[in-house]
């Protein structure tokens, strides 16, 4: 990666998902996130890299070929956009409410945000949550036809 600002990749089929890169991007004034949709020709070849580290794997993280980061089980092929994935600066790979909290820093007033998370039971919360809405949102929100980034 030439560029070293992390990545958030999203799903530019699903309105939410597009809805949600637009509310990032506008909170991201000095441009410290790069956003790449999952139907982008580079954003599939990481994604490539963190399924087939995945696949060898036991479950545990891992380097990621192309990014020296690590994958988790949810980026097996199935899972690939079930959630937006965040790859750090460093090429390390966090989906869903994660990929979310890694952003936080990148972010204007994403440390008071964070403090959010610091609350009991809130992150379990918050990934029950993220994990019904991205099961359900082309079917609550429905799909996005015209892809950009």
């Amino acid at each position: 990666m030439s560029d070293s600002r992390p990545i958030l990749i999203y799903d530019a089929q699903c309105r939410l998902c597009v809805f949600s890169k637009k509310i990032i991007a506008q909170w991201d004034t000095k441009c410290h996130i790069r956003f790449l949709h999952f139907q982008d020709q580079e954003a599939q070849r990481l994604v490539a890299d963190f399924a087939s580290a995945s696949a060898a794997g036991s479950g545990f993280a891992r380097p990621v070929a192309g990014c020296g980061g690590i994958a988790s089980e949810a980026s097996r092929p199935q899972h690939q956009m079930d959630a937006m994935w965040l790859v750090d600066a460093n090429g390390f790979v966090s989906s869903g409410v994660d990929a979310f909290r890694g952003m936080l820093p990148s972010l204007p007033m994403g440390q008071v945000v964070e403090l959010i998370f610091k609350l009991p039971g809130f992150s379990v919360f918050a990934k029950r949550i993220y994990r019904i809405i991205a099961k359900n949102r082309i079917r609550w929100f429905g799909k996005h036809h015209c892809m950009q980034k």
